[in-house]
């Protein structure tokens, strides 16, 4: 909506609904969700500075300074978060360069994917997100995966341990391409969501700047 930052998000009626005996006119039903980028303050006319809540009956009223700095402060706290997440994806591929570098064994690292934080982190900035579920499936299978690298890179170290490699050469080769190969898919996965966290909050440095 022009004259409103942030921008408020709404959702438009497929079609307006027409004005009985008002031939060619007609009305169009907006919805607007429960903002995540509140407080939001008007730019334009005589409102211009002022922000607003939804009060009773769907009526906007001004709010005073306290809510303001409230809504502030929690909106602050949400990007804090968002923060925090990406800084989890970040991590997550710094790991799997650190695990590659380790040549031509990559399966010997004692290096693990911690995804304890991820998924509360991503539960306190779901509002933040868009709702397309698609995307979310895609956030959501960074965890699932990253245990997944875990659980291949323990089993690696198992082998290591009981001294199969050692009985057995060839499962050294077989063992680091399928780590390596692993570690590559996974890291296309994680810069896929860094890539559309990026579409829609901007680098890393910049989220909650705007």
């Amino acid at each position: 909506m022009a004259g409103i930052q942030p921008e408020v998000y709404f959702e438009p009626a497929p079609h307006p609904i027409g004005v009985p005996d008002r031939p060619g006119r007609g009305v169009f039903v907006v919805r607007i969700p429960l903002s995540a980028l509140r407080p939001h303050m008007v730019w334009e006319g005589r409102s211009k500075g002022k922000f607003y809540k939804r009060a009773m009956g769907g009526h906007a009223v001004e709010m005073d300074v306290y809510e303001v700095r409230d809504q502030m402060l929690f909106r602050e706290e949400r990007y804090r978060k968002l923060t925090l997440l990406r800084l989890e994806l970040a991590g997550f591929r710094d790991q799997v360069q650190r695990i590659l570098a380790n040549r031509p064994r990559p399966h010997e690292t004692l290096i693990r994917f911690d995804t304890s934080a991820f998924k509360g982190l991503v539960a306190d900035v779901i509002a933040l997100l868009p709702q397309d579920i698609d995307y979310l499936k895609l956030l959501l299978r960074v965890p699932s995966e990253a245990d997944g690298t875990s659980r291949l890179l323990e089993e690696a170290r198992e082998h290591v341990v009981r001294g199969d490699m050692e009985r057995h050469p060839e499962l050294v080769g077989s063992c680091a391409n399928e780590v390596s190969t692993h570690l590559r898919w996974f890291d296309d996965l994680v810069a896929e969501v860094e890539r559309l966290l990026e579409q829609r909050f901007g680098p890393l440095g910049s989220t909650g700047s705007d």
